[in-house]
C-alpha cells in the first residue's frame, strides 16, 4: 500500500493536479456551506455532497458543468453517509436518530422509493462491481454484505473503538479500515479480506488534530489517501454587532 499525505510526498503528475484545480474551480458553484464531498470512482464525473445552508440537502453536481440538483432532504446528522451506487441509481445511508443509529435505508434515485436494509450499519461502502456493501456494525465490527439477498457476515471481532474510516482495496478483495490508537491523533490502518481471514497491519496514519478529521480512502491503484492537519495560529477575534 502506498500512503499519500504523509511529508515528504511526492509531487502529483501535473495531469492530475489540474483535475483536482478543476473539480475544485467546478465545486465552487455550489455557493454554499457543505459537508463531506465525494465523487463516484467509476467515472469520476459527479460529486456528491451533504449542503447546509440555505437548507439541508443531499445534492449532485456533474463537474462537466451546470447546477448542482438536490437527490433529497437529508442532514448530515440524520441521514448519515450515504454512499452512492451510481450505475443502479442507489443511495444508502445510516438512519441516526438522538446520536443512535436506528437502520440502515436504500433509495432509489429515479423513484425516490425507500426500503430498510435488514442489518444496521455505519460506514457504508459499495465494492467497485456494486454486489457488495461493506460498513460497520453497532460492536465496532467490519461487516461485509450481499447486495440481493441481504445476508451479512462479521469479518472481524467486535471492539471497543469505532472505525474511522472504511475503504475496498484496489482489486476489491480485502477492505481497508482505520481506527484511532491509544493517542487518539494517530489511526492505526489494517485491512482484513472479505473472505475473511487474519488481518494484516500497514501502519499508523497522522497526525490528526481531532477525532473527527481521522479520515482515508483508496483509490483503484491502491494509494492511501488522507489529510495531515495542522494547528493553526491561536487568535481573538472582535466584532462590532449592528
Amino acid at each position: 500500500m502506498r500512503r499519500s499525505g504523509e511529508p515528504p510526498a511526492a509531487a502529483p503528475p501535473p495531469e492530475l493536479g489540474e483535475r483536482v484545480r478543476g473539480r475544485r474551480e467546478r465545486a465552487a458553484r455550489v455557493g454554499a456551506p457543505h459537508l463531506v464531498p465525494t465523487w463516484f470512482v467509476w467515472d469520476g464525473e459527479s460529486l456528491y455532497f451533504y449542503q447546509v445552508h440555505p437548507s439541508r440537502t443531499f445534492r449532485m453536481l456533474s463537474l462537466k458543468g451546470g447546477a448542482s440538483r438536490e437527490i433529497a432532504p437529508w442532514s448530515f446528522s440524520r441521514q448519515f453517509q450515504a454512499a452512492v451506487e451510481p450505475r443502479e441509481g442507489t443511495v444508502v445511508y445510516s438512519s441516526v436518530e438522538n446520536g443512535e443509529l436506528q437502520q440502515s435505508r436504500f433509495r432509489d434515485l429515479k423513484t425516490g422509493s425507500e426500503y430498510q436494509f435488514p442489518f444496521a450499519l455505519y460506514e457504508q461502502r459499495f465494492s467497485r462491481d456494486g454486489r457488495l456493501i461493506a460498513g460497520e456494525s453497532r460492536g465496532h465490527e467490519v461487516v461485509v454484505c450481499e447486495r440481493e439477498s441481504s445476508r451479512c457476515r462479521a469479518l472481524t471481532s467486535k471492539h471497543d473503538r469505532a472505525l474511522t474510516a472504511l475503504a475496498w482495496s484496489g482489486d476489491g478483495r480485502r477492505l481497508l479500515f482505520l481506527r484511532y490508537t491509544s493517542a487518539r491523533v494517530w489511526g492505526e490502518l489494517t485491512s482484513v479480506g472479505v473472505e475473511g481471514g487474519p488481518l494484516q497491519t500497514h501502519g499508523r496514519v497522522g497526525p490528526f488534530e481531532r477525532e473527527f478529521q481521522m479520515w482515508m480512502d483508496v483509490s483503484p491503484r491502491d494509494e492511501v489517501v488522507f489529510p495531515i492537519c495542522r494547528e493553526g495560529p491561536h487568535e481573538l477575534w472582535a466584532a462590532r454587532l449592528r
